[in-house]
């Protein structure tokens, strides 16, 4: 039963992760609408993925987005599990390499960027006297 639960939050926590992944695909970012430059727009989480309601009497209804992006989350854990321990291990050995190559990617595109050099130069420059 405690497993139950687990998995429920894990791919609830998935599901949500998907709704902001597809959702950035969209111009202009959901998020980002209506505030001004840099800024969260916490409404989109709370009114548009959660399906927020006024009160808790309001229980309000399923989102359609969570609910497809649940179930692709219970078919991704399902596909990992089917074939047993031999698949878990070859995902387990994507899913360990990937973040870093994903970071690898990040890194090149970050340091083609425009003031990328004085970005660097602000990391390593140390003001000593605001630390001690």
């Amino acid at each position: 039963m405690i497993a139950y639960g687990i998995t429920t939050v894990y791919n609830l926590l998935f599901a949500y992760s998907l709704v902001f992944f597809i959702e950035s695909f969209v111009y202009p970012l959901p998020w980002t609408v209506g505030v001004e430059e840099g800024g969260f727009n916490r409404d989109f989480f709370y009114k548009d993925v959660l399906n927020q309601t006024d009160s808790m009497s309001d229980i309000g209804g399923i989102n359609p987005k969570v609910f497809w992006a649940y179930l692709i989350g219970l078919l991704v854990v399902y596909l990992c599990l089917a074939k047993g321990i031999h698949s878990a291990g070859k995902i387990a050995y994507v899913m360990t390499i990937a973040p870093y190559a994903f970071l690898g990617v990040l890194l090149v595109i970050g340091l083609q960027k425009e003031g990328a050099s004085d970005g660097i130069a602000f990391l390593f420059d140390i003001k000593w006297e605001l630390i001690f």
